[in-house]
């Protein structure tokens, strides 16, 4: 089967656009090229340069009218001339002065001459004109006031007027040359920009027949094959994971589709696998087996952390709520027997190693009635039948002797052999571990609870018991005191029985010495 690349034909496409492009970017850069240095001498120089001229030819006119007409008014001060002459000076000054710098930017053109260099010295000499006009009028004045004068006609006639008339014609043609040079720059501008948009119109219409054929090429090539693809996509998105998977079909002639249909194949089997494996964790069978793409496969490797999370939640709620019954069943067991401590002892250990599925068991409780306290057997349980020993444990003594010192737990899976005879009282079984627990509450020992069992225990059966153990030695803690408060009203109470005997007796005694006193001091009386 004679198939070809996509990549090689979207190659040739982007050539044949890149090409198109190219060229037609050229052509633009030559157009804009060309235009550039006229487009800049008509912005900054000629179109300036019209406006200027205006300026020039509006100025003359409106000095002739003011500043010369003026010289013929009477009762025109000398104040009023100066005034004059300042206002002149300073309308000739500036628009020299912009007359120059324009005149400089002809000058930087270098191909052009400029038609301001005539101005400036035409400008120069009409200035002058004025000034002597001034200083004529200047002289001829009389008692602060400028009077008619026929030098100043004259002046005004043979010289000044001459000479206004010649630089206002100049400047008119000046004036009309730069605007029809500009005219003619406006227009050939138009005809370029006509030209370029017939250029751009030129390029899109290449551009929208080369993307109508590439269209065309795609729908045939790729849109039809890919078509049956995007379907299957559809129904994925869904939800929808067909049973059947995706066939390829033989009349595919691009080798992107085909790699592309196997690939969505194997997507398919793979969402197929991920549903399933999905579906068990819903029902809580943690045990399916599931095996991701690879390392990146972020759906595969996220369900497989969701199984061993949820498996590890489950778990733990389930440890929980172990403990959590146990704890409330044991709290009913203190309750119930917390009025005999032999009772409460027996009932207590039974339950713990039942509850444990521990094998052996001892509950050892402080007797500290004698000058040394020690470690009283108080229950001991062992496979499931309770044992009836007697044993003294003191401080240090054995294991259970030493958790009673350290006050901490000891908790043991590499049991020595000689266990049994060195180290406990349990009997001649051998654990495979041994949990001893310290009876402590308010920071009192109270006794020592020891647990063996041919299993070890796990994390959150020890915690059990060190929570246990606190409710065990709170119970003792207030057997003991109850027992004790019984045993001081009991001597109280012997105490109380035996003041009033003494009491009773000492009153026999004092009767008897009285009449005693009483029968002497008779037999005195008698004697006397």
């Amino acid at each position: 089967m004679n198939t070809f690349s996509i990549k090689t034909s979207l190659y040739l496409t982007l050539s044949l656009f890149l090409t198109i492009i190219l060229a037609t970017s050229l052509a633009h850069l030559y157009r804009t090229h060309q235009s550039a240095e006229r487009v800049a001498l008509f912005g900054h120089v000629t179109f300036p340069t019209q406006s200027l001229l205006q300026e020039h030819y509006d100025m003359t006119e409106y000095i002739a009218m003011t500043h010369g007409a003026s010289m013929y008014y009477d009762q025109v001060t000398v104040e009023s001339v100066q005034l004059y002459r300042m206002e002149m000076d300073s309308s000739f000054s500036y628009i020299k002065q912009k007359t120059i710098i324009l005149n400089h930017k002809w000058d930087s053109i270098g191909n052009t001459e400029s038609p301001l260099t005539s101005i400036i010295d035409k400008i120069t000499t009409l200035e002058k004109a004025y000034g002597m006009l001034y200083e004529m009028a200047a002289s001829e004045s009389s008692n602060g006031m400028l009077t008619n004068s026929q030098k100043l006609t004259d002046f005004t006639n043979k010289t000044l007027v001459p000479l206004t008339t010649e630089y206002r014609e100049y400047v008119k043609a000046q004036l009309d040359q730069i605007q029809q040079h500009n005219n003619n720059f406006v227009v050939e501008q138009q005809k370029i920009s006509d030209n370029a948009k017939l250029a751009s119109a030129a390029s899109i219409f290449i551009g929208i027949l080369a993307s109508v054929l590439l269209t065309y090429w795609l729908y045939q090539s790729i849109y039809i094959p890919l078509n049956a693809v995007v379907d299957r996509v559809h129904r994925l998105t869904k939800g929808d994971v067909p049973e059947k998977g995706l066939e390829i079909s033989a009349e595919t002639k691009v080798d992107e589709i085909i790699n592309i249909q196997k690939s969505f194949a194997q997507l398919e089997e793979s969402v197929r696998k991920s549903s399933s494996f999905a579906a068990s964790i819903g029902k809580g069978q943690y045990d399916h087996q599931f095996q991701p793409l690879s390392d990146k496969d972020i759906l595969g490797n996220s369900l497989l952390e969701m199984r061993n999370s949820l498996e590890m939640v489950n778990k733990e709620a389930k440890q929980r709520s172990w403990a959590t019954t146990g704890l409330a069943e044991f709290g009913e067991t203190l309750r119930q027997n917390n009025q005999d401590l032999a009772k409460l002892c027996e009932k207590t250990l039974a339950k713990a190693v039942k509850y444990l599925n521990a094998n052996q068991g001892a509950l050892f409780v402080i007797n500290d009635s004698e000058t040394e306290p020690y470690l009283e057997l108080a229950s001991c349980y062992a496979w499931k039948r309770k044992k009836y020993l007697s044993k003294k444990i003191m401080q240090g003594e054995g294991l259970a002797g030493q958790a009673w010192i350290e006050r901490s737990k000891i908790f043991m899976t590499d049991i020595p052999d000689d266990y049994v005879n060195i180290t406990s009282g349990l009997g001649k079984a051998l654990p495979s571990c041994l949990l001893v627990m310290p009876l402590i509450v308010n920071e009192t020992v109270y006794g020592v609870l020891e647990i063996a069992s041919f299993k070890v225990f796990e994390q959150y059966e020890v915690e059990f018991v060190e929570k246990l153990s606190e409710n065990i030695a709170s119970t003792l803690s207030s057997v003991k005191t109850t027992e004790k408060t019984q045993m001081l009203l009991e001597e109280s109470t012997q105490m109380t029985e035996q003041l009033r005997a003494q009491e009773e007796e000492m009153r026999q005694n004092m009767e008897e010495m009285i009449a005693t006193q009483e029968e002497l001091e008779r037999q005195r009386q008698l004697n006397a």
